[in-house]
């Protein structure tokens, strides 16, 4: 998928190409990308191996296909009850940008990765206007500009819950068989 998305963003100038791009290159496994352009057109693309894309105008997805095909998937990520949030965020006028982010770095949406393996790795808060991308953790944040790219390496260590066992094999939807060659 970070193939897909970096030839997009090297040869797409706007969501219409990245959307043609994107519903077009078979992937192996589910994914929702948002994608936003410099004049403030927006969409997320669902895509997956076993159905066409799906192309939304919502502003809000989860970790999932939008709806519940997996219900322990779901459980596990808590991706209803943080889809309703973010929908509520959103849909309130007194949300800023300020006020959205420090949403992201609390629960429900924020999630420890030392106390879950569905955790927050981090919260992206991309700028269109003046391209760049602001990496953020409650106890830390990162700037990249876009407009101005400079080689750069930075390192985070993190802890990372393990997924609790369970007792009864459970079967994952859509999951595709691969082969290795």
């Amino acid at each position: 998928m970070t193939l897909i998305l970096r030839y997009a963003l090297e040869v797409c100038h706007d969501v219409a190409e990245a959307l043609e791009v994107i519903s077009r290159v078979p992937v192996n496994l589910a994914y929702n990308v948002a994608l936003v352009d410099r004049s403030g057109a927006s969409a997320i693309v669902r895509i997956s191996p076993d159905r066409d894309p799906i192309v939304s105008h919502e502003p809000t997805c989860a970790n999932r296909q939008g709806s519940t095909e997996w219900p322990e998937h779901t459980e596990m990520s808590g991706s209803v009850q943080r889809e309703a949030v973010l929908v509520s965020l959103i849909a309130d006028p007194l949300t800023t940008r300020t006020s959205l982010e420090a949403a992201f770095l609390a629960p429900p949406l924020y999630r420890p990765t030392a106390e879950s393996p569905w955790g927050t790795v981090y919260t992206a808060s991309y700028d269109t206007v003046a391209p760049g991308v602001r990496l953020l953790w409650a106890d830390e944040e990162h700037a990249v500009s876009l407009a101005e790219p400079h080689d750069e390496e930075w390192v985070r260590t993190m802890l990372v819950g393990r997924p609790r066992r369970t007792e009864t094999a459970s079967h994952v939807p859509g999951s595709a068989q691969m082969i290795f060659a």
